[in-house]
């Protein structure tokens, strides 16, 4: 389980809460929900998921589904998660969790504009590698 935020308060009811959450992550209720939310992505989009960050192929062994909102937890919508590689999870709740801007807004709002940010830096990233790669060709 990820460490809390600096700006996180402790309380007996937070670690009770982090206690909970750390139990259904790694329970047969938990792996279920999520073999039940790739089969409705095939369904609804007829296709194999990807990180919403990198793009990178998503796999059910290997990777996360990242909660939007943790109002719903044991009880999640199809819209509640979203697919992230491991490492681009940890990119995303890392970029929450430091920043205080990020912190105070909702759940939702937080972690959808935190995924879209990252996933247009990761772009731009990605053209400029191509652009300085077709440079190089060039002038070979």
């Amino acid at each position: 389980m990820r460490k809390l935020s600096k700006h996180a308060r402790k309380s007996a009811r937070r670690e009770e809460y982090r206690a909970r959450y750390a139990s259904y992550i790694t329970s047969a209720a938990w792996r279920a929900v999520r073999v039940g939310w790739l089969d409705e992505f095939r369904l609804r989009n007829g296709c194999e998921p990807s990180c919403e960050v990198c793009g990178r192929g998503w796999e059910l062994a290997r990777d996360d589904l990242h909660h939007h909102t943790y109002d719903r937890l044991t009880a999640e919508l199809f819209e509640d998660l979203a697919p992230l590689c491991r490492p681009c999870h940890g990119l995303v709740h890392d970029t929450i969790r430091g920043s205080r801007h990020w912190a105070r807004m909702r759940d939702v709002a937080a972690s959808k504009k935190v995924i879209e940010r990252l996933r247009i830096l990761r772009a731009r990233a990605d053209h400029r590698v191509s652009q300085h790669e077709a440079g190089q060709e060039g002038a070979a």
